[in-house]
């Protein structure tokens, strides 16, 4: 008799998922999401500290302002209380990057 669980492949995408949403929330909870854009944030905005702004948009988005520009970063490899974040930066309709 078989009283274990079966789980497809599918089903264990799933569940990997969640586990690693839940983990970049929780991951990324242990230390303020300003303290982990910074310094970087000011140096991709060309802006001192003391005038970015940063916000929590989702589990795994952020935004940064500060003299008048905006970047947007999205999180990667959450764990031990930090995560990795990354510039989510692109060509604007006009072909040329934002400045």
């Amino acid at each position: 008799m078989n009283i274990g669980v079966r789980v497809g492949f599918s089903g264990v995408v799933r569940v990997g998922i969640v586990v690693a949403l839940a983990a970049m929330s929780a991951g990324c909870a242990g230390t303020p999401i300003r303290e982990q854009l910074m310094p970087r944030a000011p140096f991709d905005l060309n802006c001192p500290a003391e005038q970015v702004q940063v916000v929590q948009l989702d589990a795994v988005t952020a935004g940064a302002s500060g003299c008048g520009r905006r970047i947007t970063y999205v999180a990667r490899s959450c764990g031990f209380a930090r995560c990795d974040w990354v510039a989510n930066v692109g060509t604007p309709a006009g072909g040329h990057p934002a400045q």
